[in-house]
C-alpha cells in the first residue's frame, strides 16, 4: 500500500513538473512575442503616426465642445495647450519633422473640408428656414 501512494506521488509530481515546464515554454513564446511587438511599434513612423491620432482625436473632442458651446472658454485653452506643447517638442526633433509636417497637413486639409461641409450645412439650413418662412 507505501508503495503505491509513492507512486501516485511520483506521477503526480511528475505531470506537475510537465505541466510547469509547459506553462514556461507558453511564457516564454508570448515574451517573445511581446518583445516583436514593441520593437515593431517603436520605429518613428510609427510613433509619429499613433501621436498624430491621439492629437488628432483629442483636438477633435475640444473643437466638437468649442462649437458645441459656440465660446471659447478657459477650459478648452487648456485642453489645447498640451497639444501645442506636444507638437512643439515633436517638431523639435530633427528626423520627426517631415513625418509630423505631413501629419500636420494632412490634418490641416481635413479640417479646412470639415469647415466648409459645416459652413454649407449651415448655408443649406439658412436657405430652407427662409423658404419655409417665405411659403408660410
Amino acid at each position: 500500500m507505501l508503495n503505491d501512494i509513492q507512486r501516485s506521488t511520483r506521477s503526480s509530481a511528475g505531470q506537475r513538473k510537465e505541466m510547469l515546464v509547459t506553462q514556461g515554454a507558453i511564457y516564454r513564446f508570448r515574451l517573445g512575442e511581446s518583445r516583436d511587438v514593441v520593437q515593431a511599434n517603436l520605429h518613428a513612423d510609427v510613433l509619429v503616426g499613433n501621436t498624430i491620432d491621439h492629437v488628432a482625436t483629442a483636438a477633435s473632442a475640444a473643437f466638437q465642445n468649442i462649437f458645441r458651446l459656440k465660446n471659447f472658454q478657459a477650459a478648452h485653452l487648456q485642453l489645447l495647450l498640451p497639444l501645442l506643447t506636444q507638437g512643439v517638442s515633436l517638431l523639435s526633433k530633427k528626423s520627426l519633422r517631415k513625418p509630423v509636417i505631413r501629419g500636420a497637413l494632412m490634418l490641416g486639409v481635413a479640417g479646412a473640408a470639415a469647415f466648409f461641409i459645416y459652413r454649407n450645412r449651415q448655408a443649406v439650413r439658412h436657405r430652407n428656414d427662409q423658404q419655409s418662412n417665405s411659403g408660410e
